[in-house]
């Protein structure tokens, strides 16, 4: 498994970088998935749901050891909303760092309980307090619910943080895929709020939008886990029709301006349709003068990070993650 990280975004190798063979734990990630997929299209979304949350458990996870880990009801725009806040070794009476995390799921699957091994791991590596939120689910809940959701834990997150010992002025948001979309359209939707301010922007193989003809959508289009079929059933549930697709609430690639956004770390995989919508994302942000580092994950697929319990690239890339989150809102 090998790691490169771009600083400086030049990309002139990324078109060979997906001839590389997928890693041997991938490929038994895949077989897996392949013997029991939770991502089945002609599945019922509540069976997915509970498809996606067996496969996960059934994994494992390499968490790490965390001081305390809290559930709390908290307003929403349609009701409570739960978070869990993970308070790393050492913050007990201290004022710490906060990451405001999203799952992933593209926005029909996933759930807190999904993703407590990976918020575990990124409280304890990085010294942050994470408060990771839930939020409404499609197709019951069609946009823009999962992003309202969104903005009211952050809301929270932010108006609250003395109450679970955050520092008001070092808060940032994160998440993986669907949830990588919504900490991205965050930092659009909060550019322009006097009263809060985004410190650090964490982008785990964010599902940003997609232009739809890129190299990798074509290269990485079958046996690969994501593919763009299933890209465009996510999209039939998320929205009511099409014509929001290029809405940047739904596909923040397509803002007008990128200007003024926090610093942001992105995990790309190597072997992900997404990748090169990725990497264009990264671009805009460095072209608008956001200090932007990827760090792409060659012969992994999409939702690797999740996958830690098998995949060691997973484990390393949250672990990367840490380290960044720490030189941005720690040290």
């Amino acid at each position: 498994m090998v790691s490169q990280t771009d600083t400086d975004l030049d990309t002139s190798g990324d078109k060979d970088a997906g001839s590389s063979l997928l890693d041997d734990q991938t490929k038994e990630i895949l077989e897996m998935l392949e013997r029991d997929p939770f991502l089945d299209i002609e599945k019922p979304p509540v069976e997915m749901r509970k498809a996606f949350d067996t496969f996960y458990a059934k994994i494992g996870y390499p968490s790490l050891e965390v001081a305390q880990v809290e559930d709390k009801d908290i307003p929403g725009a349609a009701g409570s909303i739960v978070v869990r806040i993970y308070h790393p070794i050492g913050s007990v009476g201290e004022t710490t760092p906060v990451l405001v995390f999203f799952f992933g799921g593209g926005m029909v699957m996933g759930s807190i309980d999904a993703y407590d091994g990976l918020c575990r791991r990124l409280c304890a590596k990085s010294g942050c307090i994470i408060v990771s939120g839930s939020y409404r689910l499609s197709p019951e809940n069609k946009f823009p619910a999962a992003v309202e959701d969104a903005v009211a834990v952050f809301n929270w997150a932010y108006d609250n943080a003395q109450s679970y010992g955050g520092d008001q002025t070092r808060i940032a948001v994160g998440g993986e895929s669907g949830g990588g979309n919504l900490a991205a359209v965050l930092t659009q939707t909060m550019r322009n709020d006097p009263q809060r301010h985004i410190t650090f922007q964490l982008l785990i193989n964010p599902a940003i939008g997609t232009r739809g003809d890129t190299a990798s959508m074509k290269e990485y289009a079958s046996g690969y886990f994501f593919e763009p079929d299933a890209l465009d059933w996510i999209y039939e549930q998320y929205l009511d029709d099409d014509t929001n697709v290029e809405n940047p609430r739904v596909s923040p690639l397509f803002a007008e301006s990128f200007e003024g956004l926090p610093e942001a770390f992105i995990v790309i995989a190597g072997c992900d349709i997404l990748r090169d919508d990725i990497v264009e994302y990264a671009e805009k942000l460095k072209q608008a003068g956001v200090a932007v580092e990827t760090s792409t994950y060659e012969g992994t697929i999409h939702g690797f990070t999740v996958m830690a319990g098998i995949v060691d690239a997973g484990a390393l890339a949250i672990d990367e993650c840490a380290q960044k989150m720490k030189a941005a809102l720690v040290q």
